[in-house]
């Protein structure tokens, strides 16, 4: 596997960890090889065959430590360190610093678990999908985070939660089922929709542009039909 990791980086690494079900040891046949790049330069998120790479700056890395990213707290908690000649990215997970709560997360969650009942949700099927699996996918890691029972295997947080069909429906839900999903997240999350959910998907991004920019983000991808969430573009707001 190092010699596909290899062929699949572009750019020189400052240090390199293997995260998600390869590192837990628990992959599917059919599972992706994920890992951390840190780098000096142009951060972004890349593939190359089955190999997803999320590419962060050190900097960038150390404010998502410091702020009680979920994400660093996987890669801290699953995380296997591939490379890290100078102990730059050991040092930056050891920083980690969980937030005092997720309450700040979870209105930026439920804004964007809002959206299959916008007024013009089908025209956006593909992106409102994707955002709200993002959504309800992060639901279900910060109940885990609450409940002291946190694991990002999937499968088993959604056991742990009381809703056991959720890791499926991540995996292989349709567009159609969209609404579905995002109950079960608002279930998660012991709220309803924050807004009104008779808005239009660009009218919700403008109106959350400033006050909650992780729902932004999210939504913006929504409105440019963007084929995939850049995770990289994304940190979790100071409470």
């Amino acid at each position: 596997m190092t010699a596909e990791i290899n062929a699949a980086l572009s750019g020189e690494s400052l240090a390199l960890l293997l995260y998600g079900s390869r590192a837990r040891g628990a992959p599917r046949i059919d599972s992706d090889v994920d890992v951390l790049q840190l780098v000096s330069e142009n951060p972004r998120t890349y593939s190359h065959g089955r190999v997803n790479v999320a590419a962060y700056t050190p900097d960038h890395l150390s404010l998502l430590a410091r702020r009680g990213s979920l994400f660093v707290r996987h890669l801290r908690d699953e995380g296997l360190i591939i490379d890290d000649p100078l102990g730059s990215l050991a040092h930056i997970l050891n920083a980690y610093k969980p937030p005092a709560n997720y309450d700040r997360l979870k209105r930026e969650m439920a804004i964007v678990l809002s959206i299959p009942w916008a007024t013009d949700a089908h025209d956006y099927k593909k992106g409102v999908l994707r955002a709200v699996c993002y959504a309800s996918r992060t639901a279900l890691y910060i109940k885990g985070a609450e409940s002291g029972k946190l694991t990002f295997d999937a499968k088993q947080a959604s056991v742990n939660s009381g809703v056991p069909d959720l890791a499926h429906l991540l995996r292989v839900a349709s567009p159609a089922q969209a609404k579905e999903i995002s109950c079960l997240g608002f279930h998660l999350l012991e709220t309803s929709p924050p807004v009104d959910i008779s808005m239009d998907i660009p009218s919700l991004a403008l109106w959350a542009q400033d006050a909650h920019p992780m729902a932004f983000r999210l939504l913006e991808a929504v409105v440019a039909g963007a084929s995939e969430i850049k995770y990289t573009s994304m940190t979790l707001p100071i409470g």
